[in-house]
């Protein structure tokens, strides 16, 4: 005789190891987790179908052992009426910091104009930082150069709670020098005995020398240092035009050439020392009546007299012997 018993087998207590992975901070809640059993957990080739687990960190944020819960239910099959599934409803994993993205900043090109600007545009305000190098000390503060010349700008974003510094980039800005040409609107002549005439052209009088008057050149109101240009000079001691010729120095924030001239005029007798009147005491002897002058270009002629002619003047200083006033005349005559 046959009999049948029921079986009446329990469900297999088994509880899954839940982990999470870290992950970069991206502003979401998403969690990758991963669904294990214990070794000999399972029974055979039995595979529990954990497809419907999800994970969640807590909050967005950057953060290391951060909760992530765990939400869903395994696949209800065959396989899983088998078993007492317990799933963790937590684990914990790492949200690391995300890299700031850098700004795209524009370099600010340009030609020297003697006034201080900013090197670099695109900033996200006091979140980019600045340097002038990779490792100097960084700060909000966008730099600004005045002079001609190549700088290079480091820049990085700033982090917060979610963001690490953006990595150091490098941005080059040139000021290039300004190109100036020197003629007579704004070169200035001095000195050596040369002068302005009342038409603007420069002048001095002929007296055997070379004639190297100082040059001043001026961007508007600005006068240019002497060392951004070499000064030559040519036909500058006879009587003629003189050029004064003008080339750029390297370096500097100008690019300057150009030439000017002057005029070295014959006989251009000038009056340097006017003679003056002696106060003397009678004698009995003759005594010169005046100092003597002084004149470049040409010599001082003397007459005395309430009235004289050209016919009465002569290089020598007029004398008297006699108590009384005389009136002295003189004039420059040009040499040659």
């Amino acid at each position: 005789a046959a009999a049948a018993y029921p079986l009446n087998a329990l469900r297999k207590p088994v509880t899954a190891i839940v982990t999470a992975d870290d992950k970069v901070f991206d502003g979401k809640t998403d969690a990758v987790i991963h669904i294990t059993w214990e070794q000999g957990a399972l029974v055979g080739t039995d595979q529990i179908n954990t497809s419907g687990l999800r994970g969640a960190f807590k909050d967005v944020h950057a953060g290391t052992n951060k909760t992530v819960n765990v939400t869903g239910t395994v696949v209800s099959d065959d396989t899983a009426q088998k078993y007492e599934i317990t799933i963790p409803s937590t684990a914990t994993a790492s949200i690391l910091k995300a890299e700031a993205t850098a700004p795209n900043l524009t370099a600010n090109d340009r030609v020297y104009d003697g006034t201080a600007q900013a090197l670099v545009t695109g900033g996200n305000d006091a979140n980019t930082l600045y340097a002038e190098s990779k490792d100097g000390v960084y700060s909000a503060t966008v730099p600004t150069k005045t002079d001609a010349g190549t700088y290079t700008v480091w820049y990085k974003e700033k982090g917060d709670a979610d963001h690490n510094d953006s990595a150091p980039q490098a941005i080059q800005v040139t000021v290039s020098r300004k190109t100036l040409a020197a003629d007579g609107t704004n070169v200035e002549l001095s000195g050596g005995g040369v002068r302005k005439d009342t038409d603007g052209r420069y002048y001095c009088a002929y007296d055997g020398n070379e004639k190297e008057p100082s040059v001043i050149i001026k961007d508007g109101s600005a006068v240019i240092p002497a060392g951004e240009y070499a000064v030559r000079y040519s036909d500058n001691r006879d009587v003629g035009t003189a050029t004064v010729t003008i080339t750029s120095s390297d370096g500097g924030n100008y690019i300057v050439s150009g030439s000017v001239t002057f005029e070295i005029r014959k006989g251009g007798a000038q009056l340097t020392g006017s003679p003056q009147a002696k106060d003397l005491t009678y004698t009995g002897q003759e005594q010169e009546l005046v100092t003597v002058g002084s004149a470049t270009g040409g010599h001082i002629e003397y007459a005395v007299g309430a009235t004289v002619n050209d016919s009465d003047f002569g290089a020598k200083i007029p004398k008297a012997a006699n108590a009384g006033s005389y009136v002295v005349h003189y004039k420059v005559v040009g040499d040659g």
